[in-house]
């Protein structure tokens, strides 16, 4: 699988990758769209600025290097256990965010607040990539009017 990787500033690389298989409460999404956003351009501009270098995100366990990209959608092609919401074939996009579900931000339902929230493509790899693996929390459908 290709994926662009961010290793320093300035230094992106197409790298080929294992094919990545999901987890538990975890979605395979083949990326159909990925936009470029300002916070990837100052990531490769002069970053790091989000992107762990050395130790790895509370709650992605990822660090450098990573496949920038956090605006994104595509079609799940893979379920991991106790998905049974979401079904093979689905539409999808990306609501970028991790969170924790334990804290007390996460717990009122304010979950953008949350003690260890991260984005997917800065501080977990992102869909600048063939397929990307995703909590399954972050998927919303995307309705057949949409192209």
């Amino acid at each position: 699988m290709k994926a662009l990787r961010w290793h320093a500033a300035k230094d992106l690389r197409l790298t080929d990758l294992p094919e990545p298989s999901p987890g538990p409460g975890e979605v395979l999404v083949q990326v159909a769209y990925c936009g470029i956003c300002g916070s990837d351009l100052h990531e490769y501009q002069d970053g790091p600025h989000s992107i762990p270098q050395h130790t790895p995100h509370p709650l992605s366990g990822c660090r450098a290097p990573m496949t920038l990209g956090h605006e994104f959608c595509g079609q799940v092609v893979a379920l991991g256990d106790g998905v049974h919401h979401v079904h093979l074939g689905s539409r999808v996009a990306v609501e970028p965010e991790y969170r924790c579900g334990t804290c007390a931000y996460c717990l009122e339902g304010s979950y953008n607040l949350c003690q260890s929230m991260g984005f997917i493509g800065l501080m977990g790899h992102g869909g600048f990539a063939e397929r990307v693996v995703v909590p399954v929390y972050m998927l919303h459908p995307l309705p057949d009017v949409v192209s």
